[in-house]
């Protein structure tokens, strides 16, 4: 060691010291006063420089409670040998919990709020039932044994009820610090707020570096090692008694039917979204914990990790619904790394929003649901959220989606991660640190995700990896979001025993003009999920997604996954996603799926394990713990309606990936939609992107319909084969169960790419192999069958099959006879259009088709270069 760096050292060693900090925000014992109700409304400016500073904090608290907490301490080795213990908890503690109150908080048109600090909020607006609040708590010294616990709600006792809660932002709203969200509006039930601290560990640095006048990497130098254990924890929920239910909350209005508030929230900041929105039954809200004890790597035995545990949902008995939450968006601009435009999100059964920041930890353990028994109910409310139209949602760093929307009983929410350095907020390299595990493990009581509803007017654009353009889940049984890089995640699992529970509709539509434009890798432009029996995403989105399966129908062996009151997988809901004409989905980074749409019965969801990405089912059937399985009783059909267009440009990515362990998926292209993927071929045996990519039940039966412009690969996965086999000898006219029938109508034109997986393909439209002036070999794995109408020629009826009776006409010439192959109303078939054919380098378009065809094996166009034909299929 230098002299210089022997000075720096005895400069900031010091003594021992020992602290512990306890903080109770919330009534205890006895029967609590409700909460009255609170009413703010800001015309002019206000503004904040400090942490843990708000804007506008409105609170209406039943059960004791208010603000306060620990401050942070960002110091590092000031003391030679520490030990700091902190102790957060938000919420009544036994005794009756009392009603919180309706809460009204807004910015008006000549109104603004602008914080710099660190968790600090600028406008917050909240209403608790059974006592809470908002509090902060630091990590203290980092040369220590360092132990922080978070607790956000009730204990023991009776919860008591959330009130109805109204914010609003007609002004302009700025924050410029970690953790500090532009809006944020809370209905809880049972206890709880906001706890804890999420600064990131740049802010860590500077801090250190401002208080001690001493560089951080100077620091770093002088101690190569030091002894650290360090144990976070954050809580969201109540334990025992009654947890109470969440009120309804409105973003974006003053009140239910009042005009729609545009003004503008911008926020700069690690986890500063634009707007929060929560009901939330059975305890809970937000918790942040942060760590500022790594630095450098340290050796330590397995005791002395480093270790953070995140843990979503009520415990021992707790219970209560979320309410419904109705948000409003307008103008929002986020720049920080998980900081999303809107979460929104009802969660019975505890739970709400959690986040682990600052230097990395070595075990981070997030836990999505309830835990315990009771007969109470633990479902949540519906979720909608507007965009208004001619308004933009933007986010530009990672893991920032535009819009998450979730409605989830039995516990969850979203988990963040950062895993920070001294240069990088989050460190992709880090690996093998984040566990999670989905599910409640109720044993009895109703645990039901709600309808959640996305009706998407103006523009949404993210330019971070993993960010979605917009989410959507309603999950039943416990669950929620979580995405980090696949490095960094170390398993993710389920809880083997899991009350049966039902999960409903999740409609994402796109209208008139609105738009939906990512640039990050694994950023898809939608994602729609309904999950019954617990799950959600715990995954890297930047990766392929593996459909998969487990334990489908027969027999479980082991049976890992079960239900433990004797029931059946209830049901998913039905997933709609709509792009009307005239909007549009694009996306460009690899991965990046225009749209992601799920309908998942027995569990599953997305999932990160050994490296890999997967997509699917559980297949948690069977209703004992045994070798017997009662098959698939699960619902959750599909369907994808494009009038508009959805394109995606990287070859790795689908413009539509879907799965269904339900009866029914549809896709629709309407005329004049697009939909448009990778034609490319194989790599390695496997078809990396493209247009359509399916994987479905045997029971489902798969309908693609054309009508407009179709262009790229399409692949289909059997959950019963790891790829599927559609060539059957039979001639497929019809959408049979664990089928799959492209039905290219009249009007519609099939850019083909370099397969058509399908079990059958019925052309009463246009197929163009490979595009204009592009030589392609297309393998159609099934049947191709020409069809039109019988006033036409055609020995195959479209109005017999089910298909339109509209037709694109084409005429031609025989000599000097002109010929009608189709007019608007009849047709002899269909057509091959722009066949290619590249003389000058041996090329042509290519159809090989392993099923039944009118036109056999392999199919050339004339010998001419580049010559476009058009040849009828009969």
């Amino acid at each position: 060691m230098t002299g210089g760096e022997a000075e720096l050292q005895k400069k900031l060693e010091g003594d021992s010291v020992t602290a512990t900090l306890t903080f109770s925000i919330g009534g205890q014992g006895g029967a609590a006063g409700g909460g009255g109700k609170a009413f703010a409304h800001n015309y002019g400016a206000i503004a904040t420089n400090g942490d843990f500073a708000d804007g506008m904090l409105v609170q209406s608290v039943g059960g004791g409670g208010g603000q306060g907490g620990s401050g942070e301490t960002d110091g590092i080795d000031y003391f030679g040998s520490s030990t700091f213990n902190v102790s957060l908890a938000i919420g009544g503690d036994a005794g009756e919990g009392s009603d919180g109150g309706s809460a009204y908080g807004g910015v008006a048109d000549t109104g603004s709020v602008k914080t710099s600090g660190s968790n600090a909020a600028g406008l917050f607006v909240q209403s608790i039932g059974g006592g809470g609040g908002k509090g902060g708590g630091g990590t203290g010294d980092v040369n220590a044994d360092n132990k922080l616990e978070i607790g956000i709600g009730a204990t023991g006792g009776e919860g008591a009820t959330g009130g109805n809660v109204y914010a609003w932002n007609n002004g302009t709203i700025l924050t410029k610090g970690d953790s500090s969200a532009g809006l944020v509006a809370q209905s809880i039930g049972g206890g709880g707020g906001q706890g804890g601290s999420g600064t990131s560990s740049i802010g860590h640095a500077f801090e250190f570096e401002k208080e001690s006048k001493v560089k951080f990497t100077d620091w770093v130098k002088a101690h190569p090692s030091f002894d650290v254990a360090v144990t976070l924890s954050a809580n969201t929920g109540a334990s025992g008694g009654s947890g109470g239910d969440g009120g309804d909350v409105y973003v974006g209005v003053e009140q239910k039917g009042s005009s729609q508030s545009t003004g503008t929230t911008t926020t700069y900041g690690s986890f500063s979204h634009g707007v929060l929105a929560q009901s939330i039954g059975g305890g809970g809200g937000a918790a942040a914990t942060s760590s500022s004890a790594n630095s450098v790597s340290v050796a330590a035995t397995e005791a002395d990790l480093d270790v953070s545990t995140i843990s979503f949902g009520a415990s021992n008995g707790a219970a209560g619904d979320g309410g419904n939450v109705t948000v409003y968006a307008a103008n929002i601009y986020t720049s920080g790394f998980a900081a999303n435009g809107v979460i929104a999100q009802s969660v019975g059964g505890g739970g709400g929003h959690a986040i682990q920041t600052g230097y990395a930890m070595d075990k981070v353990n997030v836990k999505f649901g309830a835990k315990g028994q009771s007969a109470d109910n633990r479902g949540a409310g519906n979720v909608t959220i507007d965009t208004i139209a001619g308004t933009k949602i933007t986010t530009s760093g990672d893991n920032a989606n535009g819009i998450l929307g979730q409605s989830i009983g039995g516990g969850g929410g979203f988990a963040g991660v950062a895993l920070g350095t001294s240069s990088a907020v989050n460190d992709e390299s880090i690996s093998s640190v984040i566990s999670s595990t989905f599910g409640s493990g109720s044993d009895s009581g109703g645990a039901h995700g709600e309808y959640v509803t996305v009706n998407h007017s103006g523009y949404i654009g993210t330019s971070g990896k993993r960010s979605v353009g917009v989410v959507g889940q309603s999950i039943s049984g416990g669950g929620g979001f979580l995405t980090a890089a696949a490095n960094s995640f170390d398993k993710a699992g389920s809880v083997q025993s899991q009350a049966p529970n039902s999960a409903h509709p999740v409609d994402i539509s796109l209208e008139d003009k609105a738009t939906i434009v990512t640039s990050g890798d694994g950023a898809f432009g939608i994602l729609a999920q309904s999950v019954s029996g617990g799950g959600g995403v715990s995954a890297d989105l930047a990766q392929k997604l593996n459909a998969t399966y487990g334990y489908y129908g027969g027999t479980s062996s082991g049976s890992n996954y079960y239900y433990s009151d004797s029931g059946n997988a209830d049901s998913a809901g039905i997933v709609n996603v709509t792009v009307d004409a005239g909007a549009s989905v694009k996306t460009t980074g690899k991965y990046a799926h225009g749209i992601v749409a799920q309908a998942i019965g027995g569990s599953g969801g997305i999932f990160t394990q050994n490296g890999k990405t997967y997509a699917g089912t559980l297949g948690r059937f069977n209703n004992t713990q045994g070798s017997d399985a009662d098959g698939n009783t699960s619902s959750g059909s599909l369907s994808v309606t494009i009038g508009g267009s959805v394109t995606v440009n990287d070859p790795t990515a689908w413009g539509v990936w879907a799965q269904t362990t339900g009866d029914t998926m549809t896709l629709t292209l309407d005329e004049g939609g697009t939909l448009t993927g990778s034609k490319a071929a194989a790599v390695d045996g496997e078809f990396q992107g493209g247009a359509l990519y399916v994987s479905a039940a045997k029971k489902t039966s798969v309908t693609p319909s054309n009508s407009g412009t179709f262009t790229g690969n399409i692949v289909q996965h059997d959950f019963a084969t790891s790829s599927s086999s559609a060539a059957n000898g039979m001639v497929q006219t019809a959408a049979l169960a664990g089928t799959t029938l492209f039905l290219n109508q009249g009007m519609g034109t099939f850019v083909t790419g370099a397969i058509a997986d399908v079990d059958s393909v019925l052309n009463a439209g246009n197929i163009n192999p490979g595009g204009a002036w592009n030589t392609k070999e297309t393998q159609f794995t099934g049947d191709l069958l020409g069809v039109g109408t019988k006033s036409g020629g055609s020995a195959y009826n479209v109005a017999d099959l089910g298909l339109s009776t509209t037709f694109s006409p084409f005429s031609y010439f025989k000599r000097s006879d002109r010929i009608d192959w189709r007019t608007e109303t009849s047709s002899k078939g269909g057509l091959f259009t722009n066949v290619d054919v590249d003389m000058e380098n041996g090329t042509a378009d290519k159809l090989l088709i392993a099923g039944i065809s009118p036109v056999p094996g392999v199919w050339m166009s004339t010998p001419m270069r580049c010559f476009q034909i058009r040849a009828p299929i009969f």
